[in-house]
């Protein structure tokens, strides 16, 4: 690699720089034909390692061309920026994924509605089960928060391997999961949707096993169903919250 102490002073057109698309030559010749400093985000390619750079390219005249200003040196100001974009990409990360299971999480869910719905489902409509964790707090409460960053990581790969291939698993908020399905084959999606959701209240008929304890977890599981042209996600997801609503009605008046 290049040190500033070897590139001090060289041209840099002879001296081996980094796989850039030709981005800092381009905006040399830009420099170079309007007599302007140009600013870029400089990226490229070293040792396979994206580098990133802001790089400022300022021209300095002479000053004995009266009439005619003519260009006598480049000078580029260069500043690593590379952690910057590194902790741009976590932020991105972290406001539309989980940081416990790494699911898209709510933020997620609604691009995706925006976005890519029809495109990822074009078949007209799409279902989505809303999993609420009961009383989950107080595994938290009985245990730790560690302990129950366990229990839902164990979760989560259970009902990994319980959804359909095409499925996208959400972690939508705290206790509160989702899944969306699209009607891939022309069967009922209803149909689809209600044996998804038996299925997965049967996988946790049998408790989860953490640290030696053994943990019942309580599922309500509230579908809802909409065309795969919708804008909306918050309308989908009331839907299938007052459905849930209803269900753990009906389990408390039992």
């Amino acid at each position: 690699g290049q040190t500033k102490e070897n590139l001090l002073g060289k041209n840099l057109k002879e001296t081996t720089v980094w796989n850039d698309s030709g981005q800092l030559w381009r905006n040399i010749a830009l420099c170079l034909s309007e007599g302007k400093t140009q600013i870029l985000n400089w990226a490229f390619n070293k040792d396979d390692q994206k580098i990133t750079l802001q790089c400022s390219i300022i021209p300095t005249f002479d000053l004995e061309e009266k009439n005619d200003q003519k260009i006598a040196s480049l000078t580029l100001v260069v500043a690593n920026t590379t952690a910057t974009e590194d902790f741009k990409q976590k932020i991105q990360h972290f406001n539309y994924f989980d940081h416990l299971t790494n699911l898209p999480n709510k933020n997620y869910l609604n691009e995706f509605f925006d976005h890519e719905l029809s495109n990822s489902f074009p078949n007209g409509e799409v279902a989505i089960l809303l999993i609420n964790l009961l009383k989950f707090q107080r595994v938290n409460e009985s245990f730790g928060y560690a302990f129950g960053d366990d229990v839902i990581l164990e979760f989560v790969k259970k009902i990994k391997y319980k959804i359909p291939e095409k499925a996208l698993f959400f972690r939508f908020e705290g206790d509160k999961f989702a899944i969306l399905i699209g009607d891939s084959d022309g069967t009922s999606l209803k149909n689809e949707a209600e044996s998804l959701a038996s299925l997965i209240h049967h996988e946790f008929k049998m408790p989860v096993r953490i640290d030696q304890h053994n943990i019942h977890l309580e599922l309500s599981i509230g579908i809802a169903i909409g065309a795969s042209g919708m804008k909306d996600s918050l309308l989908l997801i009331q839907q299938a919250h007052i459905a849930m609503q209803r269900l753990n009605n009906k389990s408390k008046s039992k």
